[in-house]
């Protein structure tokens, strides 16, 4: 599959076209590694290259990243990133808040969800950055621990002391 077909490239708003709108600027595209939990979200694109978005990697950071990076990546197994087809144009806003869960309005059993979907669809973060993003994403230290050490165990087996 091509990542940015011409016509769709042609469809984004320009570099700077979003500035003014703040969280309300609107997503358009979703790239993912299917091989662990980065996400690129698309904002706007230059036309050539350089594309200007929400990035879900070790960190969650708005930047700008290149086109032809992501079209390069190849994972472990080989496998290239991969744009989300089903993605709708959502507001950054919304990307955000499910992002970080912490700073939503998301119930314990979602953030449990979200926790058990990381795990089992990241290969390749270490244990201690897992743990970093499970803190910042709303757990304790002792239940970030806990999940990242017990990864392939069932969701409830991880949290059952934890009387969650």
């Amino acid at each position: 599959m091509e990542l940015l077909p011409k016509e769709l490239a042609q469809t984004l708003p320009k570099l700077y076209e979003q500035d003014n709108k703040g969280d309300d600027a609107v997503v358009y595209l979703k790239f993912f590694d299917p091989c662990s939990y980065w996400t690129w979200f698309v904002l706007e694109f230059d036309g050539v290259d350089t594309l200007f978005g929400l990035v879900r990697g070790h960190e969650i950071e708005i930047g700008y990243f290149s086109l032809k990076e992501l079209q390069d990546c190849r994972g472990p197994l080989g496998i290239g990133i991969e744009r989300d087809l089903y993605f709708k144009p959502t507001p950054l806003r919304k990307i955000q808040a499910e992002l970080n869960p912490k700073g939503s309005k998301m119930s314990r059993a979602e953030l449990l969800k979200w926790v058990n979907a990381t795990l089992h669809n990241d290969e390749f973060s270490t244990d201690n950055e897992l743990v970093e993003y499970f803190i910042k994403g709303g757990l304790t230290q002792q239940e970030a621990r806990k999940a990242v050490s017990q990864r392939d165990k069932c969701l409830n087996d991880i949290f059952y002391d934890a009387k969650i």
